[in-house]
């Protein structure tokens, strides 16, 4: 009985281990090639270019020292050290004797000169857009450059190109790649510079290539790999105080988290410092206290890489990251449907903003260009005004008549404003004179206000120096008056005086027409030059709000083109996704397959128990597929 149980137990989870297999052959043709001798862990590298990844593949490979100078030479492709070496997916494996072969195990040999003049090529089709391929290049490295013998877990490593390649076809080709092979991987390593930290950021990681936005998330899959670890000077100042693997690691995940983004607590079991090439050899050639711990630390770690690359593999190890790969597509498709939302409010808001500058602009502007049409014409008018001021000012003078009559024998008499002679007294001669004065005066003011009011003057115009004028000369002509009362049969005084004082009036009129133009025309001058600043005023403004508005409108026309590339980056990203969720459905599909196999298969024991009568086996068959159940639905929540 207690043998069922066992058996039992041991079914629970191999159904779904079984359609997991089968759904990860069934993602890419490289992992088609059937049942290895060995188990096999899928391995992917990933990170910048120049920080270490031939380097770190080799050691994972297992190459000897001896021999990995050659191999790296002959990866390259006959690029130079400090240029990026790989252009495209990159498989290796072990040949079966030794010999280079590239694509199959089967192909006949190359010498590594051959080998590297073939990548070379690839690299340059790839830079030029001749292979779009997303195959993986498999090269079958020398058997005896491996420091052992066929090892008991068999490493795949997959190296894909660096990223934020320089050249944008690669770009492309790495986005593509990614999305083709990062799912069926077992172990994703990404690689960086221990001195470089916050290019680990997840959002900078996300807009290089979407995969990676989740990386930090991904306990199961993700491994952070720094390299030139104990190059750095802060970690031989520092090094007394960590005394082991678990302290380096956590004085590396505290230096991350200064970055300032989220850290899960689980990194520090997945964060490997490690060194490799010519920086660890120089390490190795300062004997000392701080080499013998880097070498003892470094030696933990790559131990721990290999023991979690060798679990990798394990079935079950593998369905867990199944899992995960859909749990993160789940939460990427609601992470783009808020960036969704966010990116498209954003944009347009930039754009309403930009319309409403554009709007504010050109209301301005028209509102200047009112003001300019307003200038033009108070110009016009006041150059019209101008032109008719002395026309005006005699034709209105001169017609204020003055009243005489003559004597039989000649002698003139001043007439008042009834037509009677004014009598021979001082006081009515200077009454007489006052309000002939007064006459003038308001001539004056109304031809100075019907101006103003013409020309737009504000404030009008005050005759004031006219007023003036004639002030001074009504105090100076009746000083010159005679006193008292005249006696007309005694002398002709009166009548002098009358003529006297006639020929004033004229005289006055004449100094008004000489005097108040010229005071006008000052007016108006003065008004058409701050007119004509307002004018050049108006103009400049309508000159610089119209480059404003060409500069906003020329913005928004970014903005709109943003607007675009933001909707066609996020269609990209949906569409990318949507091949994600078909995988994930694939992945649902064969979870359902499995189940109903193993439901069957139960419910077929359950039968022949029955039969049998045998109601310990029923029972725990039973039990049997409600675990199966549970399991379906642990792995799938979404299953009915």
């Amino acid at each position: 009985m207690s043998s069922l149980w066992r058996q039992l137990h041991a079914r629970t989870r191999a159904w779904a281990i079984e359609a997991n297999e089968t759904w990860l052959a069934s993602l890419s043709r490289d992992a088609r090639g059937g049942a290895q001798r060995n188990p096999e862990a899928r391995v992917v590298l990933f990170g910048p270019t120049q920080v270490g990844k031939t380097t770190l593949l080799l050691t994972l490979l297992g190459i000897r020292d001896d021999a990995a100078a050659e191999v790296e030479t002959v990866l390259r492709g006959g690029r130079v050290h400090g240029q990026s070496s790989t252009a495209l997916p990159m498989r290796y494996l072990r040949s079966r004797d030794n010999q280079w072969r590239i694509d199959t195990a089967d192909t006949p040999g190359l010498s590594a000169e051959a080998v590297r003049a073939h990548l070379g090529t690839v690299r340059a089709a790839v830079e030029d857009g001749r292979h779009q391929s997303t195959d993986p290049v498999t090269l079958f490295l020398p058997a005896d450059h491996f420091a052992v013998g066929e090892p008991a877990v068999r490493v795949s490593v997959l190296d894909l190109p660096g990223i934020a390649a320089a050249a944008p076809r690669e770009r492309l080709l790495v986005e593509r790649i990614a999305r083709r092979h990062l799912p069926a991987a077992s172990l994703i390593l990404l690689v960086g510079h221990a001195s470089k930290l916050g290019m680990l950021d997840p959002v900078e990681l996300g807009r290089q290539l979407e995969e990676l936005k989740g990386w930090m998330r991904s306990r199961l899959r993700y491994r952070l790999v720094l390299t030139y670890t104990f190059d750095q000077e802060s970690m031989e100042r520092r090094f007394k105080d960590m005394p082991d693997l678990e302290a380096v690691r956590a004085h590396f995940v505290e230096q991350i988290g200064l970055f300032g983004f989220p850290v899960e607590p689980t990194l520090s079991k997945r964060l490997y410092p490690l060194d490799f090439g010519k920086s660890w050899s120089d390490q190795l050639a300062k004997p000392g206290a701080y080499r013998d711990w880097a070498a003892a630390v470094r030696a933990q770690g790559l131990h721990a890489l290999e023991e979690d690359i060798a679990r990798s593999c394990e079935g079950d190890t593998r369905l867990r990251i199944s899992q995960e790969v859909g749990e993160q597509t789940v939460w990427r498709v609601e992470m783009l449907r808020q960036e969704r939302t966010d990116a498209l409010t954003a944009a347009r808001n930039d754009l309403r903003r930009g319309r409403a500058k554009v709007q504010v602009v050109q209301r301005t502007k028209t509102r200047w260009e009112r003001r300019l049409d307003d200038a033009t014409k108070a110009r016009d008018t006041l150059n019209a005004a101008l032109a008719g001021i002395e026309a005006v000012v005699r034709t209105q003078v001169t017609a204020i008549p003055i009243a005489v009559s003559y004597a039989p024998d000649g002698t003139l008499t001043l007439m008042d404003e009834e037509g009677k002679p004014v009598l021979p007294h001082v006081d009515a001669l200077a009454a007489w004179l006052q309000a002939d004065q007064d006459k003038l005066v308001d001539a004056c003011e109304c031809i100075a206000r019907t101006l103003s009011e013409r020309a737009g003057l504000h404030p009008p115009v005050a005759a004031s120096e006219c007023v003036e004028a004639m002030k001074q000369a009504y105090d100076a002509q009746c000083a010159q008056l005679g006193a008292g009362k005249y006696w007309t049969w005694l002398s002709g005084q009166f009548a002098e005086d009358c003529q006297r004082l006639q020929k004033a009036a004229l005289e006055r009129r004449r100094v008004i027409v000489r005097t108040l133009p010229a005071q006008l025309r000052d007016a108006v001058r003065e008004e058409r030059s701050r007119r004509a600043r307002r004018q050049r005023q108006a103009v400049v403004r309508c000159s610089n709000l119209d480059k404003l508005k060409l500069r906003l409108t020329a913005k928004l026309a970014d903005s709109r083109a943003d607007f675009r590339r933001t909707w066609n980056d996020l269609r990209q990203k949906r569409d990318a996704l949507r091949h994600d969720q078909k995988r994930l459905a694939d992945f649902d599909a064969h979870m359902a397959q499995g189940y109903a196999a193993e439901s069957l298969t139960i419910g077929k024991r359950i039968i022949a128990a029955t039969y049998e009568g045998n109601a310990a086996v029923v029972l725990a068959n039973l039990c049997g597929l409600r675990l199966a159940r549970q399991t379906h639905l642990l792995i799938c929540p979404n299953a009915a």
